[in-house]
């Protein structure tokens, strides 16, 4: 039996999703996003922080500027951000100079956030969307429709966040990967360098025996 609690509890949830439903993009709220984001670039490239915290934690950013929207909306616009900007990057590549002129307000934050990383290579960043971008339907439009209402179930996964992880477990799989063929590379020299010292040894201890057998035939005589 329900209590005016629980109808509260309902209320305010269907309330909340209509707030979501009615959000819209808009250049202050999409710098927001991108400024939220880039203080955070580095955690977010760390395999060790769950990235769904991180966007829990700018969706607060958000609240505490008076919008009301969910982790959801706010992965997937900047996942259509990043998309935006790697086709921008993916069309300049193509013509002669290597270089075109962009107009997009935003190419010069996102060039920020991932461009500007001392650790990693630009074309690596951009290789690396491009494998997390092949699993998504790239959406240009500024209007995203939410899929969990702010107030929803945190237990229950989030697609966008999870892609996000998987973007992030791409590189640290890839550095991995790169890690342990240099290990093994050093291993191998070493079993080299033991296998020529073990030859030297031997041929020296033949020599010995080879030196003592006529040495022995001259003392008999």
């Amino acid at each position: 039996m329900a209590n005016g609690n629980s109808i509260e509890v309902v209320i305010l949830k269907e309330e909340l999703g209509e707030e979501n439903d009615q959000f819209s993009w808009n250049p202050r709220t999409t710098n927001l996003l991108l400024s939220a984001y880039k203080e955070r670039k580095a955690l977010f490239r760390d395999p060790k922080v769950k990235k769904k915290g991180l966007w829990a934690d700018i969706k607060n950013v958000f609240l505490n500027h008076g919008y009301f929207v969910s982790v959801d909306i706010l992965d997937r616009k900047f996942r259509n951000l990043k998309c935006h900007f790697k086709n921008i990057k993916d069309k300049a590549k193509k013509t002669r100079s290597g270089k075109a002129k962009v107009s997009w307000e935003y190419f010069d934050t996102m060039s920020a956030i991932f461009d500007e990383d001392k650790t990693m290579n630009p074309d690596e960043v951009i290789s690396s969307m491009n494998m997390a971008l092949k699993r998504d339907v790239c959406d240009d439009e500024e209007s995203i429709l939410p899929t969990i209402p702010i107030y929803a179930d945190d237990s229950q996964p989030s697609t966008g966040s999870s892609e996000a992880e998987d973007e992030t477990e791409d590189l640290y799989k890839y550095r991995s990967v790169m890690l342990d063929l240099e290990t093994r590379k050093v291993v191998a020299l070493e079993k080299i360098a033991k296998a020529l010292e073990d030859m030297t040894d031997i041929q020296k201890e033949r020599n010995d025996l080879i030196q003592s057998y006529f040495e022995s035939k001259i003392d008999k005589n």
